[in-house]
């Protein structure tokens, strides 16, 4: 495939809109393992739904929301910064529509040993007339006001589409698995509570040494790529990079003298593709990568620097 000079400005504003906008567009099956990983608290818009596995083997729980043929959802994750109370709002895109989602705590860093700490699965029951369905449809949620954990299939008088907020401590990593029962529309979720999600490097590493996990280097890779609210804005040194878009190798240069100690390329998701230890060249060969749009991240001894660029 081949890039031309008016495609350089479609990558751009594709880029542009994946940094600007917390907006998910899935295709592919959704895993727990494939969890898009929040490192921030910021509203999020999911546009549409794919189908996702609802069990895993390191569940200790899957009661809580059954198997089904066609189950279409999306599965998050994030790790807490600063321990206190979370809450959060799901609203479905069509009001009418009946969510469910299931809250888990890991003990690893991964899907392998995952405890159960909310169950949300109350919906229609289809015995009943609309009216005495409506408390389970719609949006749903954790809110302070309410003290139960767990709502099971049907819609109980008792039913009302909330669940009592967590209680999270820091370092503490959780799963949520959002699904769709009526359709493959999209929701949103807002977060609440004084919980505070990991967001940078930083708070990475300083994290308490007690915890018997590591964080994985693509998290980190991600996490550092997502909370970017504006590349540019965010660089403190100029960065030049040419030819820009590139074929096989890719030139850069760094404004000030400022001592370099890697280089990296990370796709638009955040995953590192290539490192490279040699600051010297100032060149990577990227001969092997596929046509598409990458971000080049430098780090000095103080901060990382990016720039975006587009490979033919």
């Amino acid at each position: 495939m081949y890039i031309y000079q008016n495609d350089f400005m479609k990558y751009s504003l594709t880029i542009l809109s994946l940094v600007l906008l917390p907006v998910f567009h899935f295709a592919q099956i959704n895993t727990c393992d494939n969890s898009s990983f929040l490192c921030n608290k910021n509203p999020i818009t999911v546009s549409g739904l794919a189908l996702c596995e609802e069990s895993h083997a390191g569940m200790n729980d899957t009661s809580c929301i059954p198997e089904r043929p066609q189950a279409y959802g999306k599965w998050f994750k994030w790790i807490i910064s600063d321990g206190g109370s979370l809450t959060f709002r799901i609203d479905p895109l069509n009001p009418e529509d009946d969510i469910d989602f299931a809250v888990y705590r890991s003990n690893s860093p991964d899907c392998s040993n995952m405890n159960i700490e909310r169950c949300m699965a109350s919906g229609i029951n289809y015995s009943l007339s609309l009216q005495e369905n409506f408390p389970c449809m719609g949006s749903t949620g954790l809110r302070s006001q309410d003290t139960d954990t767990r709502e099971d299939l049907g819609c109980l008088s008792s039913s009302n589409n909330y669940l009592r907020p967590l209680e999270c401590a820091t370092a503490e990593v959780y799963y949520l698995l959002v699904q769709n029962i009526s359709d493959t529309t999209g929701f949103t979720i807002s977060f609440g509570g004084s919980a505070a999600f990991l967001s940078s490097i930083e708070e990475f590493e300083n994290l308490p040494t007690m915890k018997t996990f590591s964080i994985t280097t693509i998290d980190k890779d991600f996490c550092e790529y997502k909370v970017l609210s504006d590349v540019t804005e965010r660089n403190k040194e100029k960065i030049t990079v040419f030819p820009n878009p590139a074929t096989d190798l890719l030139k850069w240069e760094l404004e000030s003298a400022m001592p370099v100690s890697e280089v990296a390329i990370l796709n638009i998701q955040g995953q590192k593709l290539i490192l490279s230890k040699d600051t010297n060249s100032r060149q990577l060969d990227i001969s092997r990568l596929a046509p598409g749009a990458y971000i080049l991240r430098i780090q000095t001894d103080k901060s990382y620097h990016y720039q975006m660029w587009v490979k033919l």
